[in-house]
This record gives C-alpha cells, structure tokens and sequence, in this order.
C-alpha cells in the first residue's frame, strides 16, 4: 500500500477526488475517503473499456490504494476545458456546443452490453429522494420501468467541464457514472446540468454567468444533437427529464434543489 506522503501538490479538486501528479505523464485521481471502493472500480472498468472501444479519453493504467482512500492512474493531459474557452470566448457558444453535442452523440454510439445499466441504479436512487411524497416517486419509478432497455454507453455527468482540449484533440473526463441506457436520458442530464446546474464554490457573478450561457449552449447542443441522432426527439428527452432532476436531488446541491423539485412536479403533473 503507498502512502499519501509521496503526493506532490494537488492539481485539481472536485467534488468526489482530487487529482495529483503521479509519475512522468502521468496523474492520479485520488478519490475521497467516503468515495466506496466498489464507485471507484466501477469508473476503473467503465473507463477501460471506453478507452478499449476508441471513445476518445485520457488512458487509464491502473487501480492504486493509498491508505484509506482509493484511486485510480491515468494518463496526464493538458489544455483548457470546453467550459474555460465558453466563459473567456462566450462569442464561440455555438461552435462550442454543438462541438459538445457531437462528442456525446459519438459516445452514444458504442454498444456495450457487460457495462452496469442505470435503471437499477435509478430506481434505488429515487426510492432514495427523501423531499418526494411516496404517490410523485410511484409516478418516477414507473417512467424509468415503462421506457425500453438500450445497451448504448452513456455518460451521465457530460457538460462542458468534462472536456479537454489537448494536443490529440477533445479528450472527455470523469467516467464513473458512466452505464449502459438510453442515450435521450444522457442528454436529459445534459441538460439539467446546463440548464440548473450550479459550479462548486462559484460567486454570485460566476453562478449567473452559468445560468446565461448554460441554457444558451443547451440551445444550440440540443439543435446539434437531434440534427445527429435518428432516433432521439424531444419528447423522448423531455419523458426523461423528472426522472433525472430526482436523481440529481441526492447530490444534495442546496442552490440547484428548488428549480429540481419545480420540473420533477411541472412535469409529473401535466
């Protein structure tokens, strides 16, 4: 077992890890103590076999222990991420978004049926939601169980600060949500994390700032998107979306909750 006294500097920090220089080209992603080793295995496998399967991400080299926490060695890549370029050059929002929309479309287009599929997962996770009555996560659960299985790879966590532009071009990070399912659902998430979703320890500048180019780069992702995909629509993201903001709840992101509960309740009671 390594110890945590051989770690350079942090690099990086967000909210389930952070990232430290390993060994030449080299980082680690060292999860927090709370993070379960079984989490981290899981973003391991998903990882490589994305990788495997020419889904263009940082190689991933092996599982490390260090102490109480785990983590995982991956190649080290440099370059501003999609979400840097979007607030220093928010005149390049379209070419950007629609760019963003064209690497979650290729994502969805490995087929991977031994990776995990979400359903289980959501169906826990929404029994989970305690701010939701037992009749609203009755109407959750039977949404997730009415639509059909897909074996497509998904993301689950794809938004602009999961892409890096490097020297071999855009890289995409943070796989351990990854699952198998039906890419509308991933584009759902997309969307609420550019729509809703708030940037860790942001000022009130930086948080408004989201709110504008978030729902402006959703525009023209979701145009990029459906201009891609044959056989997502709309309405097949939209039946996603209540379903998506539930899950999203058990992050327990105080400012994003409110405009949550709103869409999970405008949507189930239409």
């Amino acid at each position: 077992m390594e110890s945590l006294l051989k770690l350079e500097k942090v690099i990086a920090r967000g909210r389930t890890a952070e990232i430290f220089a390993w060994s030449e080209n080299q980082v680690l992603k060292l999860f927090y103590d709370w993070v379960s080793l079984r989490s981290v295995q899981k973003e391991y496998e998903i990882t490589r076999q994305a990788y495997q399967a020419g889904v263009p991400l940082p190689q991933v080299f092996e599982l490390i222990h260090l102490e109480n926490r785990h983590g995982i060695v991956y190649e080290h890549v440099s370059g501003p991420t999609m979400l840097q370029q979007l607030v220093t050059k928010p005149w390049h929002v379209r070419k950007l978004s629609r760019q963003l929309a064209e690497l979650h479309f290729a994502i969805h287009q490995v087929p991977l049926e031994e990776m995990p599929s979400y359903r289980e997962h959501w169906l826990s996770d929404i029994e989970q939601v305690s701010n939701l009555s037992p009749e609203f996560k009755a109407r959750l659960l039977a949404v997730v169980n009415q639509i059909p299985e897909v074996n497509q790879l998904c993301h689950f966590d794809f938004h602009p600060d999961q892409v890096v532009f490097t020297a071999r071009g855009p890289l995409i990070l943070d796989w351990m949500t990854a699952c198998r399912g039906d890419p509308a659902a991933d584009v759902a998430r997309t969307q609420i994390l550019l729509t809703i979703g708030k940037p860790p320890d942001a000022s009130w500048w930086m948080q408004l700032l989201a709110d504008v180019l978030g729902s402006v780069a959703y525009h023209y992702y979701q145009q990029r998107y459906l201009e891609l995909s044959p056989t997502v629509t709309q309405k097949r993201i939209q039946t996603w979306l209540a379903p998506v903001a539930a899950v999203r709840l058990l992050e327990n992101i105080e400012l994003e909750a409110p405009r949550l509960m709103k869409v999970i309740y405008k949507l189930l009671s239409d």
